[in-house]
């Protein structure tokens, strides 16, 4: 969706790469929102330095992340279907 509505909408012709950064910063030192903005630091970091080690140099990266919680407290994705 992020994608869409940057080429397709904002017409900004963006290319996407996936961060490898893995996700397991410890939730319970975070905020909801703190907790998204750190991840999504992390990951932008992440990619920039990889490009830039292959010889790549970026006017932009951008990172994202999602997540889901209630009364504060971050969801983990479920397991599977029945507990979702």
């Amino acid at each position: 969706r992020r994608q869409e509505i940057l080429n397709n909408i904002l017409k900004l012709g963006v290319d996407v790469v996936p961060s490898t950064f893995e996700e397991n910063l410890d939730k319970s030192q975070f905020t909801p929102a703190t907790y998204v903005e750190e991840n999504a630091r992390q990951k932008a970091l992440e990619v920039w330095g990889r490009l830039r080690a292959e010889g790549k140099s970026p006017d932009l990266v951008i990172g994202s992340d999602t997540v889901v919680s209630h009364d504060e407290r971050i969801l983990e994705k479920p397991r599977d279907e029945p507990h979702a």
